[in-house]
C-alpha cells in the first residue's frame, strides 16, 4: 500500500522467494552498518547475529516472521527495494518489531516512518495490543523515530540485557 508520507512509497509483504532474498540483503545491509557504527563490539555483534536466517545461501523466513504471528515488509519507491522491516511475537501479546533497515542514500524520505507505521498497522490487526523493540545507544536518528511513532522507553524485559541496548514500549489503543 501507499503511505499518505510519501505517495512514492510502497510497502509490501514479502510473499516470494526472490522478495526473501531482498529482504535478506538489506538485513545484511543492517549488520555491515551495524559493524561499523559499533565497531568497538564487533565480536559481540557477530555472536548476536550469527545463525540469522538471512545469512543462509538460500534465505528462507522463519515461521516467526509469517503470518498470523508477524511479517517482513519492504518499502519500494519506483519497484526498487529502499528498506526492509520484521516483526514477530513476544510474550503478553505484544510483538517485536527487529531489523529495520534504510540505505544510507535513502534515507530522509520517510521510508522508516512508513516502514514503521505500517509493520505497527498490521501487528494491531493480528491481534497484538503492542510493540516492543531495542535499539543501540548510538543510533539517535532511531530514537527520536519511535518516541515520535508513540514509542515510550522502557526497562529492558531480557534477563540479561546486551549492554548499550535501548528497549521501547507501545501500547496500541483499542480498537
Amino acid at each position: 500500500m501507499t503511505t499518505e508520507l510519501n505517495r512514492r512509497v510502497e510497502i509490501r509483504p514479502v510473499r516470494t522467494g526472490a522478495e526473501t532474498v531482498v529482504a535478506a540483503q538489506l538485513m545484511i545491509g543492517l549488520v555491515e552498518s551495524n559493524l561499523e557504527r559499533y565497531s568497538d563490539r564487533v565480536e559481540m555483534l557477530k555472536a548476536y547475529y550469527s545463525g540469522s536466517w538471512f545469512f543462509e545461501a538460500t534465505p528462507k523466513l522463519p515461521d516467526t516472521y509469517r503470518p498470523p504471528q508477524g511479517e517482513v515488509l519492504l518499502a519500494y519507491i519506483d519497484d526498487s527495494a529502499v528498506g526492509v522491516i520484521a516483526f514477530g511475537r513476544m510474550a503478553d501479546q505484544f510483538c517485536e518489531l527487529r531489523s529495520m533497515f534504510v540505505p544510507p542514500e535513502q534515507r530522509g524520505r520517510g521510508i522508516a516512518t512508513a516502514l514503521c507505521l505500517e509493520a505497527l498497522k498490521l501487528a494491531q490487526s493480528y491481534g497484538y495490543t503492542g510493540a516492543r523493540l531495542t535499539t543501540g545507544e548510538k543510533q539517535p536518528e532511531a530514537h527520536g523515530l519511535y518516541q515520535k511513532l508513540g514509542f515510550v522507553p522502557v526497562t529492558p524485559w531480557d534477563q540479561a540485557p546486551m549492554a548499550g541496548l535501548w528497549y521501547f514500549e507501545q501500547a496500541f489503543a483499542p480498537s
